[in-house]
């Protein structure tokens, strides 16, 4: 594996991205990038270390922001944490009839086939 994957893989890494995007980010085969957290379980805890900076700084972010009084942030970040609450509703109406078709869904004993 080259450097310029590695370097790749920790960037994947450190946006959120899961083993096979970070192998396809960087052209290499998901065997490589498992081989390689095999061999460097250290490099790998880096990795995953990055991953959680980077989201904590997100929530940082949305914090500042909500601090700052923005209103879009402000809405996101209630729909997200109380969705009961603020989260967005879906209403349906339906007119009409219902038909229902029940299947046995268990299979057959091997002795009824």
């Amino acid at each position: 594996m080259t450097t310029q994957q590695l370097v790749k893989i920790e960037k994947a890494y450190k946006h959120g991205s899961t083993t096979p995007q970070a192998a396809a980010y960087a052209k290499c085969s998901e065997l490589e990038l498992m081989e390689k957290i095999g061999s460097d379980p250290e490099w790998y805890a880096a990795c995953q270390q990055s991953k959680l900076v980077s989201t904590v700084q997100s929530l940082i972010n949305l914090g500042e922001s909500v601090e700052q009084g923005n209103i879009e942030d402000s809405k996101y970040l209630l729909e997200r944490k109380l969705p009961d609450e603020f989260g967005k509703k879906i209403t349906s109406k339906h007119e009409g009839e219902l038909t229902w078709n029940i299947v046995n869904a268990l299979p057959k004993p091997p002795c009824q086939k």
